[in-house]
């Protein structure tokens, strides 16, 4: 559920409060309400319509990963953890719920567990670009650049303007010294961002490399 216009968001708002006033226990209509407040930044109001959702519907895994989804939002990562953990628990292979804890893992420093989680995501599903995206930032954070490196690739192959992969990508070339391969993706991140002073400099790194 994305809704784009005002409009659509109150419609829909509407039908789902209707349903309620008719069954106050229709789970799918709270968590309709929830994905609303998600989408409009509202993640306290978001985090209370997916746990009045659970507590009809405890075993809808969907449920437990959009709740994940909020808690993260709201900066609540434990929480979140829980819930991407019970996700996973009800359902696999669930490659989104695996890609968005290997994420919040990464982001919390624990790495490896963000690996595992991440390498699961992309064995379910290997055109899972975030999921490549995330994997090589945790292998950078390891120093781990040869391996980093085909991740990378893979998102930019799928994703040719994906400015983060292309950066991070370049900077990987440029810890194993091959500045011929970091050279034209610095060139086009500079292509995107023509005051990236850090791609700038790089740049001339390579250039002097060569």
């Amino acid at each position: 559920l994305y809704l784009q216009q005002n409009h659509q968001i109150q419609e829909a708002t509407q039908l789902f409060q209707e349903v309620l006033s008719l069954d106050s226990k229709q789970a799918d209509a709270l968590h309709g309400l929830g994905l609303i407040a998600s989408q409009q930044g509202d993640f306290s109001k978001a985090i209370d319509f997916f746990r009045a959702a659970l507590k009809i519907a405890p075993h809808i895994p969907a449920f437990h990963n959009n709740l994940a989804n909020a808690y993260k939002r709201a900066l609540r990562p434990q929480a979140a953890i829980t819930h991407y953990r019970e996700a996973l628990r009800l359902k696999s292979p669930y490659p989104e719920v695996h890609n968005n804890l290997g994420r919040l893992l990464f982001q919390q420093g624990l790495i490896d567990e963000a690996i595992t989680h991440l390498q699961k995501a992309i064995r379910e599903s290997p055109s899972l670009s975030d999921a490549h995206f995330n994997l090589a930032n945790c292998y950078v954070q390891r120093d781990r650049f040869l391996d980093a490196i085909p991740h990378f690739q893979e998102v930019i192959k799928h994703k040719s303007d994906h400015l983060g992969a292309i950066n991070n990508c370049a900077m990987c070339f440029m810890a194993i010294k091959d500045f011929a391969k970091a050279q034209p993706l610095l060139q086009k991140v500079l292509e995107r961002e023509a005051n990236n002073l850090d791609a700038l400099y790089h740049l001339g790194l390579t250039h002097g490399g060569l």
